[in-house]
């Protein structure tokens, strides 16, 4: 028998209209069911109710057995970001757009009950980390579970940079950015520049050029466990950014050098045991059959 959960996390985001009434009916919900519910701060200030014990978000993840977001993908993103050093599962209530990573519909919390009782599949969906220079001699280390992305800033200039793969040139590009991906992030930023769609379980990691300046250059697909090294052009017009899964946005000074590999950290993800990827795959992207 899986283990129950026990002492739950709940959390939300303020910009998606109407979160207060599917919030408040997911707390209403586990508090029939005996649970433990601890509220990130930000999310307690949505509900009009009194509501069980606060948190702030630094510290809301310590402790949990699970925790449950409300939301579409990039509220998940959020929760994933705060669960995933305290190897806390999440669980996502879907009320965006698209929402391939929160699959329980707001309408229908049942299938909630039977995962607290233990009847539910986890997956391990792996997380990147980039090392980015800072001065001479620190580097600042951030994480993305869907990708990290090389932007051009504040100009819309194209990027000149060199890409090695495991200590070995891959190519150089001249492009409007490049996205580097996760199978969770390969139905996101990657799918709309043209990247292929990566089963979740499978160890790769796809690199998607974004506007590149000759049409030969194409996504490619390289193991999960490489090391990526971006090598940023000195004479570049412009000082790129580097964003991870959209949240933390980062400069990248012309003449350095940015570092992505697999990140210490996993997300537990948590479904019922109903889920099914392909008809996710088949439901939000319309698929017919």
């Amino acid at each position: 028998m899986m283990k129950t959960f026990e002492k739950i996390g709940v959390i939300g985001r303020k910009s998606i209209v109407g979160i207060e009434e599917p919030l408040t009916n997911l707390l209403n919900f586990l508090e029939k069911q005996g649970c433990d519910v601890v509220v990130e701060a930000e999310t307690a200030a949505l509900i009009k109710s009194a509501s069980p014990e606060t948190r702030e978000k630094n510290k809301f993840a310590m402790g949990l057995d699970l925790i449950i977001v409300v939301g579409g993908d990039g509220s998940f993103l959020n929760a994933a970001h705060l669960a995933a050093p305290y190897n806390v599962p999440v669980l996502g209530v879907n009320r965006g757009t698209l929402g391939f990573l929160t699959d329980i519909n707001p309408d229908n919390l049942g299938p909630i009950e039977d995962i607290l009782q233990g009847q539910y599949v986890e997956e391990q969906r792996f997380m990147l980390k980039a090392n980015v220079p800072s001065g001479n001699v620190s580097k600042e280390v951030v994480s993305a579970l869907n990708d990290v992305v090389l932007l051009p800033g504040d100009k819309t200039r194209m990027i000149k940079f060199d890409v090695h793969i495991n200590n070995k040139f891959g190519y150089s590009l001249r492009a409007d950015g490049l996205i580097i991906a996760t199978p969770t992030g390969s139905t996101a930023y990657a799918l709309s520049g043209g990247g292929p769609i990566l089963h979740p379980q499978v160890n790769a990691v796809v690199l998607v050029p974004m506007s590149p300046h000759t049409l030969s250059s194409r996504p490619i697909v390289v193991d999960g466990d490489s090391t990526i090294e971006l090598v940023i052009a000195e004479d570049n017009p412009c000082v790129p950014h580097l964003s991870c899964d959209g949240q933390q946005q980062l400069e990248v000074q012309p003449g350095t050098k940015v570092t992505i590999s697999k990140s210490s950290h996993a997300l537990r993800l948590i479904h019922s045991t109903s889920y099914s990827y392909y008809e996710t795959l088949r439901s939000k992207l319309d698929w017919k059959g």
